[in-house]
This record gives structure tokens, C-alpha cells and sequence, in this order.
């Protein structure tokens, strides 16, 4: 490929959208700077995205993050026994400040681990995945955005994971939600 093909595409992740854009190596714009939701991102990418374009993603955090983290951590060892577990034993031995550090490191790998595998934890309880996806999908709005009942958003989320194939129903606060068949147990 010539030099004057080569794009070069800028990624900046945010909490609920991507903006994106993209220059050729004289710097002309190519792809011009836009506002892509995270649910419609994969579509994006898969639309305009080449196999030869040099992909440059913004990847900055702040003390908010590490915050965020740390309160994430503590949240896992208030509600789950496997994390309450490792903060007990880790406590022990070095103390409560550094065994909260340690367990938000350890969930800081699962999440890794969950992502650029793209796979679910194999702790994961797929009732709790289903409620998880059933409240982003109302807080999302898919039914007005992708056309798709939250039940229906949770569903293809539950699959494309390959967990809760089994699964029917999932509560969700008063409520309990009645989910399609799974595609892939058919």
C-alpha cells in the first residue's frame, strides 16, 4: 500500500460514545470527526474501518479512575464472598489499605481479561449478567435507539457472551423480565 492510501484514525474512548475521525498521510481528513454511541461502534468500525489503517487511541486516566477502581473494589468484597474472601486473606497479611489495592488490581486483570478476550468472567452468574444488560439496555434506551426490548438487548448480549442460554426470565427490581430463547441453543 502507497503511503498516500495510508489513514490514520483517531479513537477517543468516553463512558457511553467513541468520537473518531481520520487522515490520510498528507493530513487531509478522510473520515471527519464524529460522535459514535458505544452500542453502535462495532457497526462503525466494521463499515469504516480498513485492515490497513493505523489506529491511534486515546488511553489517559486520572486519580477519578483509581478512585473509581478502589470504590469498585470495596463494592466486591461488600457482595461477593469470592472477593470478601481474598480481602480477608490479603488483610491479614498486609493490612486493610494495601489488601483493597491488591483485590482493585486483581478486578482491574479480570476486567482486562474480560475485554480483549471478549468473553465472560468464569465467575459470572448469568442471572446477574441478564439483570446487568436488561438495566443498561432501559438506561440506553435500545428500544428507541436499536429497535430492541430490553429483554430482547439483554438476550443477544447473554449470547454473543455465550452464557444464560438456559435462562427465561431474569428479575429486575419488581419486575420480572421474560427473555426470547437463546439463538445459539437452537
Amino acid at each position: 500500500m502507497s503511503n498516500s492510501q495510508k489513514r490514520y484514525v483517531g479513537l477517543d474512548v468516553h463512558k457511553h460514545y467513541v468520537m473518531v475521525g481520520a487522515v490520510n498521510a498528507a493530513q487531509e481528513t478522510v473520515l471527519p470527526p464524529r460522535k459514535v454511541s458505544l452500542l453502535e461502534f462495532e457497526g462503525w468500525a466494521k463499515k469504516y474501518l480498513r485492515p490497513t489503517d493505523e489506529v491511534v487511541l486515546e488511553a489517559t486516566t486520572n486519580a477519578w479512575c483509581v478512585h473509581d477502581l478502589i470504590e469498585a473494589a470495596w463494592t466486591a468484597v461488600r457482595y461477593d464472598q469470592y472477593w470478601q474472601d481474598q480481602f480477608e486473606s490479603l488483610a491479614y497479611r498486609i493490612g486493610p489499605e494495601k489488601a483493597i489495592v491488591a483485590i482493585a488490581r486483581k478486578l482491574l486483570v479480570v476486567i482486562w481479561h474480560v475485554l480483549s478476550a471478549q468473553v465472560a468472567d468464569r465467575r459470572a452468574a448469568p442471572q446477574q449478567v441478564a439483570r446487568y444488560f436488561i438495566h443498561w439496555g432501559r438506561q440506553l434506551r435500545v428500544k428507541s435507539t436499536l429497535g430492541l426490548k430490553a429483554s430482547e438487548f439483554a438476550r443477544q448480549q447473554l449470547d454473543r457472551l455465550g452464557i444464560g442460554q438456559e435462562l427465561e426470565q431474569a428479575p429486575y427490581g419488581t419486575v420480572t423480565y421474560r427473555l426470547p430463547p437463546s439463538a445459539s441453543s437452537a
